[in-house]
């Protein structure tokens, strides 16, 4: 989510670093942050010397398998915020495979459980920001999409709006 600054950075002082910096963010992310099925990890730590992925931490999530609700909520956002300052195709891909665990991992009133590892009738707390943030992402990405695929994603962003209104 931080990565917005740096592609405005670029843009504003026209010093191309702060756009390296950023998509080298935004790649590290795609390849060690999303796992295949789309969850997100919370906390990755990485070796100093090579760099390469050590271990997932739990975080604020459930566990070090799970998906912190909050954290995926992020993890679309930012797909749609790189997308949104290169467009490459790469961040629009992970978009979906993102925002798809999500929606799919949603309990039936669309207020998602703090950890998608708990669903109804569990009485875990629920996250509400990972539904205002889920859906900013979704309609930020779907000014770039096309027919049924935007229209898909902009009205799952205004029906997690719709329920937060109602039931937060």
């Amino acid at each position: 989510m931080n990565l917005s600054l740096l592609f405005w950075a670029a843009e504003e002082s026209g010093d191309a670093r702060f756009f390296h910096t950023a998509k080298i963010h935004a790649d590290t992310v795609l390849k060690y942050f999303i796992r295949p099925d789309g969850s997100v990890n919370h906390i990755v730590v990485f070796d100093p010397v090579s760099g390469e992925m050590q271990k997932s931490l739990a975080g604020q999530g459930y566990d070090s398998n799970s998906s912190w609700s909050r954290g995926q909520a992020w993890g679309i956002y930012g797909c749609a915020l790189s997308y949104r300052a290169g467009h490459d195709p790469r961040y629009m891909e992970m978009f979906r495979d993102v925002t798809d665990y999500f929606l799919e991992h949603l309990p039936l009133d669309l207020i998602p459980y703090w950890d998608f590892d708990f669903d109804d009738p569990s009485g875990e707390p629920r996250d509400s920001s990972s539904s205002a943030i889920a859906a900013c992402g979704m309609l930020e990405m779907a000014k770039y999409m096309e027919g049924q695929e935007a229209s898909y994603y902009a009205d799952m962003a205004k029906r997690l709006v719709k329920a937060l209104c109602d039931r937060c």
